[in-house]
Order: C-alpha cells, then structure tokens, then sequence
C-alpha cells in the first residue's frame, strides 16, 4: 500500500505532466510548468525568468479544488497571456525602490509631508516584494 504522500506526490506530477501537455509545441521548449513554493501563493502566476524562458507556477493545493474545465480555462489564460507577451517583466521592483528613494530625498528638500509618505511607501511596498523574492530563493536553494 503506498502512502498518501507518494500518491499526492504522483497526483501532483501527473497534473503537471497534463498540463505540459497542453501547452502548443511553440511552446514546449521555453515554458516550464512548475509547483509553487511560496508560502502562500497565487493560484496562478507567469514569470518570465529570462529572454527566452518563462514560468508558470501554480499552487497544487488550491488548484486540485477546482473543475478539470476551470482549470483549463486557467491555465490557457496564462498561455494567451504570454503568446501576446503581456506577462508582467520581472524587475519593476528595483525601479520602483529607486524612483521612491529618489522621490524621498526631493521632498525632505520641498517638505511636503504627504507626497514624503507616498515615496516612502513605495519604497515599502517595492522593498517588501524585493525581500519576498530573496527570502523565496534562498528557501528553495536550501
């Protein structure tokens, strides 16, 4: 009898094996279909890891809990969106820092108090996301 974590694990590669097989032969050889590892991830995501790869990651837990034609239709939204090239590129994040540390520092010189707030939160937020990409990667080097 085997155990639940090697069946869920086979469950889990078969659904990524289905879902690579869905993909249009274009596609095949640059977009790789992978689990999410995050702690608590979006249901679906594209990341395009470099010019010529692109990844969909997809949270299995929350993913088994909807139909077989939910899924599909899901998961040949993310493929539209990157046969149109529209998939968000990686790296705004670093822009964003740059832009509100800049925007920051301007207005420490004008003192307007409420556009000091707004730079400074994209700084959180774009530092934030910065610190979860980091923290993401080291866990799963380790």
């Amino acid at each position: 009898m085997t155990s639940y974590t090697t069946s869920s694990a086979k469950a889990e590669m078969s659904e990524l094996r289905r879902l690579k097989g869905l993909l249009p032969s274009e596609l095949q050889s640059w977009v790789t279909i992978e689990i999410a590892l995050e702690a608590n991830p979006p249901l679906i995501r594209c990341e395009e890891i470099s010019r010529e790869q692109v990844e969909i990651q997809i949270d299995l837990a929350k993913w088994d809990n909807l139909a077989i034609d939910q899924r599909n239709l899901l998961f040949w939204h993310e493929i539209a969106r990157i046969q149109n090239d529209t998939i968000p590129k990686d790296g705004w994040e670093m822009a964003a820092l740059a832009i509100g540390l800049g925007g920051a520092v301007g207005e420490f010189w004008v003192q307007d108090g409420l556009l000091l707030v707004l730079a400074l939160g994209l700084c959180g937020i774009s530092g934030w996301r910065l610190y979860q990409k980091k923290a993401v990667r080291r866990l799963s080097k380790n």
